[in-house]
């Protein structure tokens, strides 16, 4: 039914976490990558590591997310974002908990404002975000951890108990057109599976790499995958500990 899933980039197809896409097809993605404004930092900020150093005290926005912050310490420590080791959260916390004096700002509804206003001079937020910032202030780039990121992909799914599924297929197949994701990509500038579409948007959307996030940059990322109560637990305190 959905004839134009051919459109899909294959790189986004057969995820870890809907194997087959069984369930989903992707909608859009990106990364939580760090955008670094230029004309206020001097540091060389080449990794999510970086952002624990304490020059950067009171300059930072980060996400509002504990998977994604938690996440970024530990691939700071290049553990696993998804990681369930009580004795390696435990080294995770401790890192976590350093953070918490560079920290101005959780945000994750609009976290370039905080850059684009001067307010904050580094952010680990959503890749798209960063291009919003860009367009307002030159000066503001993206820096994709080395790493490797927090890599995210929101997808479309119908519901099993829809009383609609043939015209939610039919939808979801329209927007896996190329022309109407294209439409999509220029009012939300997240990254575009749609290779199809991709190749309509154009230069100006290929080379930019906070819009259109580098194959090597997704390949070399993570998921978030769900974890158990008792895991989930010792994040929440985690994240509590931090927001204290």
């Amino acid at each position: 039914k959905l004839t134009n899933l051919s459109n899909i980039n294959e790189a986004y197809l057969d995820p870890s976490y809907d194997p087959g896409n069984k369930y989903s097809v992707p909608y859009q993605g990106g990364v939580a990558a760090i955008a670094v404004n230029t004309s206020m930092v001097d540091k060389d900020i080449t990794s999510y590591d970086d952002l624990f150093d304490p020059s950067l005290k009171g300059e930072l926005v980060v996400l509002d997310d504990y998977r994604a912050v938690i996440g970024m310490t530990a691939r700071s420590m290049g553990y696993s974002m998804n990681e369930t080791d009580p004795d390696k959260l435990a080294e995770i916390e401790d890192k976590l908990l350093t953070l918490k004096d560079n920290v101005a700002l959780y945000d994750s509804d609009s976290p370039k404002s905080a850059l684009i206003s001067g307010d904050c001079s580094v952010g680990m937020i959503w890749s798209a975000e960063i291009a919003l910032a860009m367009e307002e202030d030159p000066n503001i780039k993206v820096v994709y951890p080395e790493e490797g990121p927090y890599v995210f992909m929101d997808n479309w799914a119908v519901l099993k108990t829809a009383k609609n599924s043939e015209n939610a297929m039919k939808f979801i197949n329209y927007m896996l057109d190329s022309e109407t994701s294209q439409k999509v990509s220029e009012e939300f500038p997240y990254l575009n599976p749609n290779a199809k579409a991709v190749e309509e948007l154009g230069d100006e959307y290929k080379s930019n790499e906070a819009k259109n996030p580098p194959a090597d940059v997704i390949a070399s990322g993570e998921y978030v995958s769900n974890l158990d109560t008792d895991t989930l637990a010792i994040y929440d305190a985690m994240w509590t500990k931090l927001k204290k």
